[in-house]
């Protein structure tokens, strides 16, 4: 075999490709599959080896995987959570809410899912109630608002603050001002259901006897919150 020229008293070079294959051809064809299957080898134990690596990498950018509920349609509030309207799915640790859950079925949606939106605690309602029932807060009270011409156009789930004429009990002369400005009876109440002529929200305990009172009294008006 010939090598590649070198300067004098330099170290010989590796031998030229043609020469390595002009080598080979004169093996036996034992030796030949022999140094196949070892460079084969070779390159399979590195792809496993740097697989394994970008796997471990991967892990710890974004944690290991678990099974959580996922919606597979848009599940507007009051749905009942099943099989028809989620399923489980893995997904990564690091992009998991943390109230993600994985067993739902029975209970209620109190606020919309997304389809592909995984399934968290604070958005269902507490037990396996059904309807409006399952929309109201734990320790919560729901009251019928009647409709008027003026009233927003809301849907099941809205947030909606209530408001009452003044208090005709505050004196003008010691604060005027107050008798012009409206007071707000309950904040970001919860629209759990709709009808023609009167629509349903669920309240604090602490509001409701003001919402009452502000109904027996004269009227409630209902001011619908952007979402977020």
């Amino acid at each position: 075999m010939r090598f590649a020229k070198t300067e004098p008293g330099a170290l010989p070079l590796a031998p030229r490709l043609d020469e390595l294959v002009f080598r080979f051809r004169g093996l036996p064809r034992r030796g030949t599959l022999w140094i196949a299957t070892v460079v084969l080898a070779v390159a399979a134990s590195a792809f496993v080896v740097s697989t394994i690596n970008r796997a471990g990498a991967i892990r710890a950018a974004y944690g290991d995987r678990r099974n959580v509920l996922v919606a597979i349609v848009d599940i507007p509030p009051g749905t009942i959570i099943d099989e028809s309207n989620t399923t489980m799915r893995e997904w990564p640790t690091g992009f998991l809410p943390s109230e993600a859950v994985s067993e739902a079925s029975g209970r209620t949606a109190v606020e919309r899912l997304e389809r592909g939106e995984v399934v968290v605690e604070n958005r269902l309602s507490r037990g396996d109630g059904i309807g409006a029932e399952a929309l109201i807060p734990t320790g919560g009270r729901a009251l019928a608002i009647p409709k008027g011409p003026t009233s927003p156009d809301v849907s099941v789930g809205d947030r909606v603050d209530a408001f009452a004429p003044p208090d005709s009990s505050r004196s003008a002369a010691s604060s005027p001002e107050l008798q012009l400005t409206a007071r707000r009876v309950a904040r970001s109440a919860r629209v759990i259901a709709v009808g023609s002529q009167s629509l349903t929200i669920a309240v604090t305990a602490r509001e409701a006897p003001f919402v009452a009172q502000a109904l027996l009294d004269t009227t409630v008006a209902l001011v619908l919150i952007a979402p977020g």
